[in-house]
């Protein structure tokens, strides 16, 4: 198979222990280095999780093996699992979920959620499937634990929502932009947002801000930084303004950044 080459920059930034530390200041940013991984098979990686010691891959031009299993240690292809379809054990719109969570969840793209472990070998075993109540706001939900969840209610309105898996309504919900916009995507307050098991962040789409809360919505740290964020997004020039972040993953004590490169 070839080998492909591909590495990601990850900006650093929000110690969680700095909050109450006071050997380093609130918040400490870092940049960290790019590191190539020679892994095999790799066509054009979409999604990325790890549950150490492995890295699972999503790949995004392939209709057979969807997902790829790696040792981290070694770089060694573990297991290449996944068809594209509609049947039984296939996965139609699959997307994979980074979460801290020792599973992998997988959305299906069939109104379904698959739950796999990953055994000591690197082989993956179906654990479960869950059919979500709100399957069109788990693509952006941040994971809390196993039974709790939040979504960016992206088609409705601007506001984040707190969920389990058996609720009907919002447990609570936190509003962080205009809903008079109804397109969300041209709202200078719009963001994603990200979740661990003490705090819920959301980071500003267009402004350089990120704010910290913890799982009840309340506001622990609100971080600004100079920078002249856009006032009014377009539809027409959405893609022209300068974006402060793209994706990024909560750690027990980091959050992890992607930076745009322009």
């Amino acid at each position: 198979m070839k080998r492909i080459y591909f590495s990601l920059l990850i900006f650093c930034c929000g110690l969680y222990a700095a909050c109450t530390s006071s050997n380093i200041d609130f918040p400490h940013e870092e940049t960290l280095a790019f590191e190539l991984m020679p892994l095999q098979g790799v066509t054009l990686p979409y999604r990325l999780e790890v549950k150490h010691p492995f890295l699972i891959v999503q790949n995004l031009e392939r209709t057979d093996s969807l997902f790829h299993i790696y040792d981290l240690n070694s770089y060694e292809l573990k297991c290449a699992f996944g068809f594209k379809g509609r049947g039984p054990n296939e996965f139609f719109t699959p997307y994979l979920f980074s979460t801290q969570l020792p599973d992998i969840i997988i959305d299906r793209g069939d109104d379904l959620v698959s739950l796999y472990y990953i055994t000591l070998e690197g082989m993956p075993m179906l654990k479960g499937k869950k059919q979500p109540l709100y399957p069109d706001g788990m693509l952006d939900a941040a994971f809390i634990n196993d039974t709790l969840f939040v979504r960016n209610d992206l088609y409705i309105s601007p506001e984040l929502q707190l969920f389990t898996f058996h609720d009907e309504l919002p447990r609570k919900t936190w509003t962080y932009g205009n809903p008079n916009i109804r397109y969300r995507w041209i709202d200078s307050d719009f963001g994603k947002v990200y979740a661990n098991e003490e705090r819920i962040v959301f980071c500003y789409h267009f402004k350089k801000q990120i704010d910290f809360m913890d799982v009840d919505f309340n506001l622990i740290n609100r971080v600004k930084f100079t920078y002249p964020h856009p006032i009014h997004v377009s539809a027409e020039d959405e893609y022209d303004v300068k974006r402060s972040y793209t994706f990024g993953y909560c750690g027990n004590r980091y959050l992890y950044i992607v930076l745009p490169i322009c």
